[in-house]
């Protein structure tokens, strides 16, 4: 759908409009754990190795048919042996250079290489490299440029510091060159007043024939909108003068006319999977890290009848802290002196239902009940997550700091279905109203043998259609702009 036919409040997209044209182009707080011990590993092997892994990609433009996975395997097995260092993608890093400079250069590079480069990254801009194919779809970027950077370009930083850092004050993107009157527009929370400011100066007041999508931070809706009912309509009156899509990633209130804006994958998983792949050749390992780059791909490749486990839960390892009561007495702290968390600007309430909803799972996946129905509670760390995830039919998906997680999206990628706890939000609800497979449950005891039966005959025939067609740039986009509503 090009940008120009945008639905316009008068005649909006209807109907369940699946997707069948090909993809194109052949946590905040929850990343936190994982960003910063990435960058305390990656060293000049590191660099290296995920160099040769990409080569591999780099020569390799076969894309692999849903349906033809064997000759897939035989083709990767073929070009394996062509691989040649592409030296530029990973530069060698000056000993000045601080240890987070690797994470920018690898995501900069990873985002243009199967099988990443067609899966829909939303980073979180206090935390992650600004790096996104989906965001950069769009016309105009409204957004900060990346805290994580401005780690990086202090060489006086101590290692130990590295780490998220506040995006208020940071520069904005340079948005030199760019069209006057945008169809499209990503903004960061905290720039809603700037995007208004620069529309009652610039945009055609016309017609609202335009997309505006409010992702880059975990600042709130009910934060960023005003603290009143009035205030949040007017923001919204005045947004929907240009715009005919609003949407919103972190929503946490009900305001007519703003959907949610599905959560897409965080870099910062991404980071230590390929981290703990160059630990393991240092280990002397006999799988090269390109094999294992290949494993990935096979990984979110496979097939519904690869499944030979039930039901998954999972302790926390990166992000331990939301299943911490101190980490819910110090949210109750901050909403007290009415702050968000800093230095992500994250919900003080997401995050203490965040601890509640994840020691409430924790607390019944222990039960002799939850196991005599399948349920498999296990710590699991970068790599056998990836390697345990796909046997699993369902995962067992509490609340995240931002309400929605990205291990939604992971669980989806590998045909896995997410059991989510409803709450006050109603953020789940809009998603699978919007075409994601999910289950939706009000309490962790509805999750039975028999249950479990129920909903894989229900869900499981649609898991490979909608990841093909919905777990994609192109289907992100396409969700994001309001072409279609419910996405199969």
């Amino acid at each position: 759908m090009a940008q120009a036919d945008l639905p316009s409040p008068a005649a909006p997209s209807s109907g369940r409009a699946p997707l069948h044209e090909a993809v194109p182009g052949g946590p905040g707080r929850r990343c936190w754990g994982a960003i910063a011990m990435a960058a305390m590993l990656l060293r000049g092997a590191a660099a290296t190795a995920l160099s040769a892994a990409l080569a591999y990609l780099h020569f390799r433009t076969y894309r692999p048919a849903a349906h033809g996975i064997t000759a897939w395997h035989a083709e990767t097995r073929r070009r394996s042996r062509e691989l040649t260092p592409v030296d530029h993608i990973f530069r060698p890093v000056a000993r000045h250079e601080i240890k987070s400079d690797r994470f920018t250069l690898w995501t900069s590079a990873a985002k243009d290489y199967e099988p990443l480069r067609n899966l829909p990254f939303t980073p979180v801009l206090s935390c992650e490299p600004g790096e996104s194919r989906l965001m950069d779809r769009f016309d105009w970027q409204l957004v900060p440029s990346s805290a994580w950077e401005a780690v990086e370009a202090d060489a006086s930083q101590k290692a130990g510091a590295l780490t998220c850092n506040f995006v208020d004050n940071r520069p904005w993107r340079n948005m030199s060159g760019r069209m006057r009157d945008p169809r499209t527009v990503w903004a960061a929370p905290h720039a809603i007043s700037k995007l208004l400011e620069l529309a009652e100066r610039d945009f055609d007041p016309s017609h609202s024939r335009r997309a505006v999508v409010f992702s880059g931070t975990e600042m709130p809706m009910s934060w960023a909108f005003g603290h009143t009912h009035e205030h949040r309509m007017d923001i919204v009156r005045r947004l929907r003068k240009y715009f005919s899509v609003i949407k919103y990633m972190t929503k946490d209130i009900k305001l007519e006319h703003v959907g949610v804006a599905p959560m897409g994958l965080c870099w910062g998983y991404f980071i230590t999977h390929m981290d703990s792949w160059v630990r393991l050749d240092d280990m002397n390992s006999k799988r090269p890290v390109a094999d294992r780059y290949r494993t990935l791909e096979e990984t979110i490749n496979n097939s519904v009848h690869s499944k030979t486990k039930s039901i998954l839960a999972v302790r926390g390892v990166w992000a331990s802290w939301l299943e911490l009561d101190a980490t819910a007495e110090r949210a109750l702290a901050y909403k007290r002196k009415g702050v968000l968390w800093p230095v992500t600007n994250t919900s003080t309430k997401a995050i203490f239902w965040a601890v509640k909803s994840r020691q409430s799972l924790r607390a019944w996946a222990e039960t002799p009940e939850a196991q005599s129905n399948g349920v498999d509670l296990r710590i699991l760390n970068t790599t056998e997550w990836w390697q345990e995830l796909p046997k699993y039919r369902f995962l067992m998906n509490p609340l995240g700091s931002a309400i929605q997680t990205a291990k939604t999206i992971e669980a989806l990628l590998v045909l896995t279905v997410p059991i989510i706890k409803v709450t006050v939000w109603d953020a789940p609800r809009e998603l699978k109203a919007m075409g994601f497979p999910l289950v939706l449950i009000n309490e962790w005891n509805e999750v039975t043998a028999e249950a479990a039966d129920r909903w894989w005959r229900e869900l499981s025939p649609r898991l490979e259609s909608f990841r093909r067609n919905c777990l994609t740039v192109d289907g992100y986009w396409r969700m994001f702009i309001g072409a279609v509503r419910v996405c199969e």
